[in-house]
């Protein structure tokens, strides 16, 4: 006698393989408390993979190249820095941005960006400032240290 195989009915296989999609997506996206660690080191997330013209689903052309200890932007289309803010990066880690060529779909973001980069890191800075004098309050017994007379 034969055995029969169940095989899932075509709209429950494309809820499986979406689930499963879905899954193999969130795994790897983008955000301080995932797991950007690969096998390999490397990890790539696509913010943008359309040309020219975005759409609702596809942001302009921009790639985060991500290696132990250094995170590398390739290309910048415009809105860029709004796309890696949704995902959660922290735009002062971002240690170099490389442009493809000069096509204005994959360079009309670097204005935006650079301010968005700065100011990140301007803050960063002034925030390790702040817990660096915090810090040193600690460490000085009452009535000394900086600013005692």
């Amino acid at each position: 006698r034969q055995q029969q195989h169940q095989v899932p009915a075509p709209q429950q296989q494309s809820q499986q393989q979406q689930q499963q999609l879905q899954r193999s997506f969130l795994k790897y996206q983008l955000g301080s408390d995932q797991d950007w660690s690969l096998p390999t080191g490397l990890a790539v997330t696509w913010l943008g993979t359309s040309s020219g013209t975005p759409t609702r689903d596809r942001n302009i052309s921009c790639t985060l190249v991500r290696l132990p200890g250094a995170l590398y932007m390739v290309d910048c289309g415009e809105g860029s820095h709004r796309q890696a803010r949704s995902t959660g990066l922290r735009l002062e880690q971002v240690e170099t941005l490389f442009i493809t060529h000069l096509h204005g779909d994959h360079c009309f973001g670097i204005g935006s960006m650079l301010v968005s980069l700065c100011s990140a890191r301007r803050a960063q800075r002034e925030l390790e400032e702040q817990q660096q004098q915090q810090q040193q309050r600690r460490d000085w017994p009452a009535g000394e240290g900086p600013g005692a007379l």
